[in-house]
């Protein structure tokens, strides 16, 4: 071990340079900003790629200067002009979503190309993203799951989510509900609300009770269709007898959220019911109206994690994502389940309605 810190200082010594550089990094990660600045400022005079890029990157965050994307941009474009190829691909991203200079989707795509092509992981990713969406090019399943499946043992939720779609709907290569599940998982374990959705919506498809776990997890975390679908799941059997109470009590929080189906459901369901079991069904609401979503534990083990890594650069990942098409809330498809009593509550929407709805996001 002290070799190896000796040679570390001896290394130092022979390249300052490096060692300024590898200090600001840290300082960086730690949200030092100023220490950061402090250790490249030298660099920075030399006009060195790697300072200008994370000088760059501080402008971006507001990270120990004033927010400032077109400052940003300028160092971008300077140490992507020298050859840094992880300022190349987030100077796509500045085209890509318009932010320090005018949106240019060919610019950005013409970059993200340069940048994937040299290999840069993030650069795959949001060129395959463009490719799935539609977003600034001609929409391409096939491109975008070529790109996506180079990479499918990188960490990355938003990559994880859409090679989970692709499994899942069969877009550029044939459904496979398990590598959807497993990808899924993924993308839960990092933390996506929309995937936890589609488990519980395989779960169901299935008759599990597991579905129950990642509806209630969406649920109180605020998607309103996975209020209505756990409702669909206390009525349709699957959770081993009807349970009306529970059923109404969140057919009735969807319906607080706007969800016109869920309305008529819950006529529908009162119609079978006591006066002292919708007594019994609003005392239950009340209490799940208490429950903090913090205190809901995701049902995703992060061990689901094991086997990846970690190598996409500080680029947002996916531009072509982080609009509402795909981030605010899980996606709105709803139960593609038919010949069960859920479907005629649920009003049995299928996974055509689902693919139309993710095109939009």
């Amino acid at each position: 071990m002290l070799k190896f810190i000796a040679l570390g200082l001896i290394l130092m010594a022979c390249f300052p340079a490096q060692a300024d550089y590898a200090a600001a990094v840290l300082a960086f990660e730690r949200n030092d900003y100023e220490r950061a600045i402090k250790e490249i400022s030298s660099l920075l005079q030399q006009k060195e790629p790697k300072a200008q890029y994370l000088m760059g990157l501080m402008y971006y965050r507001g990270g120990g200067v004033p927010q400032d994307y077109e400052r940003a941009f300028d160092l971008f474009q300077e140490a992507s002009d020298a050859g840094l190829v992880e300022a190349k691909t987030f100077l796509a991203f500045l085209y890509d979503s318009g932010k320090g200079v005018a949106e240019d989707k060919q610019k950005a795509l013409e970059l993200y190309q340069e940048a994937s092509d040299a290999g840069d992981i993030t650069a795959k990713i949001n060129l395959g993203a463009m490719y799935y969406n539609g977003d600034g090019v001609p929409q391409s399943y096939d491109k975008a799951f070529d790109l996506f499946s180079q990479n499918e043992h990188i960490n990355s939720e938003i990559l994880q989510f859409y090679l989970g779609n692709m499994y899942y709907f069969g877009y550029g290569v044939e459904a496979n509900e398990e590598k959807a599940k497993k990808h899924y998982e993924n993308a839960a374990a990092l933390g996506s609300l929309k995937a936890h959705y589609f488990l519980g919506h395989i779960y169901q498809n299935r008759r599990d009770p597991e579905a129950e776990k990642y509806y209630l997890y969406c649920a109180y975390n605020g998607d309103v269709e996975s209020m209505f679908n756990l409702a669909a799941l206390y009525v349709d059997g699957t959770m081993g007898g009807v349970q009306k109470e529970k059923a109404h009590a969140w057919f009735s929080k969807a319906d607080d959220n706007g969800m016109k189906e869920a309305k008529k459901a819950l006529d529908k369901l009162e119609e079978s019911m006591g006066f002292m079991e919708i007594s019994r069904a609003k005392s239950y609401l009340v209490e799940i109206e208490k429950i903090s979503p913090a205190s809901v534990p995701s049902p995703v083990p992060k061990t689901v994690l094991s086997t990846m890594v970690n190598k996409t650069s500080a680029v947002p990942v996916g531009a072509a994502l982080t609009s509402s098409r795909t981030t605010s809330g899980t996606s709105s498809a709803s139960s593609r389940r038919s010949g069960t009593k859920a479907s005629s509550l649920s009003s049995g929407l299928s996974r055509d309605r689902d693919r139309r709805r993710l095109r939009r996001r």
